[in-house]
């Protein structure tokens, strides 16, 4: 798996707390697995088993929390091995009970330079910018 930036736009002022990302990761994950599962592999309930361990961090300034920590999951994409990577997710509480989440993923240690990339872009989010129209 490879470095990854995501931007969950949520509807509906979800609660996301500690548990329900780490529930969440872990079902998103789990998903991702399964779907890419070759059929002998699919066979090894183990293999498919998700993860999440995180921890509340101080939140930057204007995001409602922020959370880092590691998703343990198979990957089914490219090693065909389990694998750990790390994250850091920032949650954005926007107008009309929208939240947005961002977050970032990557098998590489935090201290990497991918890291002040992710983070650099990831700074850069704010709710009330209109995304790009198609």
């Amino acid at each position: 798996m490879s470095t990854n930036l995501h931007l969950w736009w949520l509807s509906g002022n979800p609660v996301i707390d500690a548990a329900t990302l780490q529930r969440d990761l872990e079902a998103y994950y789990t998903g991702l697995v399964r779907v890419n599962m070759t059929s002998l592999q699919s066979k090894d309930n183990s293999l498919t088993k998700t993860t999440v361990t995180l921890s509340p961090t101080t939140p930057p300034l204007g995001s409602a929390a922020a959370f880092t920590g590691t998703i343990r999951t198979y990957d089914a994409f490219m090693t065909k091995r389990p694998i750990e990577l790390q994250f850091k997710a920032v949650v954005h509480d926007c107008d009309g009970g929208q939240k947005a989440l961002v977050l970032n993923v990557s098998p590489q240690a935090t201290s990497k330079p991918v890291w002040q990339v992710l983070d650099r872009i990831g700074k850069g989010f704010r709710c009330n910018t209109p995304l790009p129209s198609r």
